[in-house]
C-alpha cells in the first residue's frame, strides 16, 4: 500500500539468464579471482585492491580489479601492499563462475582486467 492508501500489485521483470550470469556471476568471479591472487602471492588481504562487478565488453565477459593509489589525510600516498605489475601477473587469465538457481546450474567465464586508479586531492 502506498502513501495514498492505494494498493498496488508488485511489478516483476524477467531477465535473460545470460545477463543475470554476467551481473551476478561477475561478483562471484571477482571474489574467486581475488582469492586466487591471494593464494598465488601468499597475501592474506589487499588494502586498496577491490574486485568489481562483471560486465560485457562486446561478446567478452569481464570483471575488474581496481588498484587504487591515493593520498591519505597526512598527504602520504597510500598504495596496495603489492606492486601493480605483481598483481597483474598473479591475476588468472579466466575465471568461471557457477551459479545454481533452483534445478539449473548456470556458468559464465570472465576475463579479469586490472585497472590502475590514482586519486588526487587539491
Amino acid at each position: 500500500m502506498d502513501e495514498s492508501g492505494t494498493t498496488k500489485e508488485p511489478m516483476y521483470e524477467r531477465e535473460p539468464a545470460s545477463s543475470w550470469v554476467t551481473r551476478v556471476g561477475g561478483s562471484v568471479a571477482g571474489t574467486e579471482a581475488l582469492t586466487t591472487v591471494r593464494e598465488r602471492l601468499g597475501v592474506g588481504s589487499f588494502d586498496n585492491v577491490s574486485p568489481g562487478i562483471g560486465y560485457l565488453d562486446g561478446d567478452v565477459r569481464r570483471v575488474t580489479f581496481a588498484y587504487e593509489v591515493w593520498p591519505n589525510r597526512s598527504g602520504e600516498t597510500r598504495t596496495p601492499a603489492v606492486e601493480f605489475e605483481t598483481l597483474v601477473s598473479a591475476v588468472p587469465r579466466t575465471v568461471t563462475a557457477n551459479l545454481r538457481f533452483e534445478a539449473a546450474t548456470l556458468s559464465g567465464t570472465f576475463h579479469p582486467v586490472v585497472e590502475f586508479r590514482q586519486t588526487y586531492r587539491s
